[in-house]
Order: structure tokens, then C-alpha cells, then sequence
């Protein structure tokens, strides 16, 4: 099952490879998974705390 978390994991990569970690708002962010400024929040507190999932998840998939 795909959820909302999973989802955003998904699209947040595409988003920070081309905008950059600083050019990659919370808003933008929001805006390509296709949910609010709020449920980024609830999911990963901040924009570090989405980011350093993504590079988690990243770092998972590298060493299998």
C-alpha cells in the first residue's frame, strides 16, 4: 500500500535534483506530491526532516 508518506518520498527527489535543497520550498514541494503545506509537516516536520528521508531512502536503495 502506497501511502501519503510514500507518495511524497517519491515525488521529493525529482524536486531537490532540480531546484537544489535551496530552491526546493516546502510550497513546491507541496505542490508536485499534491498535498498541503501541512501534511508535510505532520509527515516530516520541516523541509530538513523531508530532505534527510529522501537521503536515507537513497542510501537504502544503494546498498542493497
Amino acid at each position: 500500500m502506497n501511502t501519503t508518506r510514500d507518495h511524497i518520498l517519491d515525488c521529493a527527489p525529482k524536486v531537490f535534483a532540480e531546484r537544489g535543497y535551496s530552491g526546493a520550498s516546502t510550497r513546491v514541494l507541496a505542490e508536485v506530491a499534491g498535498v498541503n503545506i501541512s501534511t508535510l509537516a505532520y509527515h516530516f516536520g520541516n523541509k530538513q526532516g523531508l530532505y534527510d528521508a529522501v537521503v536515507d531512502q537513497v542510501y537504502v536503495a544503494l546498498i542493497e
